[in-house]
């Protein structure tokens, strides 16, 4: 199974205990699939923010999930803010 398999089977697993109304038990068991979907998503590799330049003519690239800064000259494989995989483009 793939993560987006995995998602899709989740979204469906919500949507079916939705129908079932809010006990605590129910609101749990969605609040943990959703916290499965972020993590899922968060290993589907996004590409950083295009580069910009700060107020001191720094280059900084921002997550392309949550926006932070990565640090220049460190090759992340994950976002050390949000934890979003990171896709590198070929020969970098």
């Amino acid at each position: 199974m793939t993560n987006s398999e995995a998602i899709g089977v989740f979204k469906e697993r919500i949507a079916m205990a939705e129908k079932y109304g809010y006990t605590d038990e129910i609101r749990d068991y969605i609040e943990a699939m959703n916290l499965a979907i972020d993590a899922l998503e968060k290993q589907e590799p996004m590409k950083p923010l295009q580069q910009e330049m700060d107020i001191d003519g720094r280059a900084i690239t921002p997550c392309g999930s949550c926006g932070e800064e990565l640090t220049q000259n460190i090759l992340y494989d994950f976002c050390p803010h949000c934890g979003q995989r990171i896709l590198h483009e070929k020969g970098h």
